[in-house]
């Protein structure tokens, strides 16, 4: 079930109560309204009770059993929220639980700006939401095969010339190498990384490396 609205609640869970570079994020952005943020899960499902938040965002906490008790204490006491989660951790073990537990999307902490709106793209229309970083037997497990577009919506040429983006050659070394301008390889540069919502090309490495589209050991 889709949750539009043209003005969403965010009710945020996090493990310190600190300003966040998201927090300013959301608050500049026109359609999320902070309705609330606590440290503690019990409060977060007396908050939820008491705010009536569209979307619970959870930072996730040093402790991973602690940060899936509290997705499954907010799932359970409020099964209609979407719980969308956030965090530096991207081992496929941690992010199967949280799944598991009853999160519809998960973002990468660092890339949450660039990730945030198209989470809640995907959770409006009834869909699970997983960062392009995301390890890829995680996506093969939680997501349709027809839905894995944002780690499989890369054409084989983009493919090709990702794995030579991230190998540390130049646009022109790649340009010269498929016999293409400079200019079509910028665009076929900022082409890949708006389908994919990464923004440096650090992130397109991981990309490359988790999907194996590129290797360690591969030489060029």
């Amino acid at each position: 079930m889709g949750i539009y609205k043209d003005k969403l609640r965010v009710l945020l869970v996090k493990e310190e109560l600190k300003r966040e570079g998201y927090d300013t994020l959301l608050e500049q952005e026109g359609r999320f309204e902070i309705v609330g943020e606590t440290t503690s899960p019990s409060s977060a499902v007396e908050l939820a009770n008491e705010q009536a938040p569209d979307v619970i965002l959870i930072e996730s906490f040093t402790s991973e059993p602690k940060s899936i008790e509290a997705i499954k204490k907010l799932k359970e006491s409020n099964p209609h929220i979407s719980l969308v989660l956030i965090s530096y951790q991207t081992d496929d073990k941690f992010i199967s639980e949280a799944l598991r537990a009853g999160v519809s999307g998960y973002i990468v902490k660092t890339h949450i700006g660039n990730e945030f709106a198209a989470a809640i793209s995907k959770i409006e229309n009834g869909q699970i939401y997983l960062s392009p970083l995301t390890p890829k037997s995680v996506v093969k497990e939680f997501l349709p095969k027809g839905r894995r577009g944002d780690s499989e919506g890369l054409t084989e040429r983009q493919k090709e010339i990702l794995r030579f983006l991230v190998s540390g050659q130049t646009n022109k070394q790649v340009a010269l190498r498929f016999n293409l301008s400079v200019k079509t390889v910028d665009a076929h540069r900022a082409n890949i990384m708006a389908k994919l919502n990464i923004r440096d090309l650090p992130g397109l490495v991981k990309y490359a490396l988790r999907n194996e589209i590129a290797s360690i050991e591969e030489e060029f």
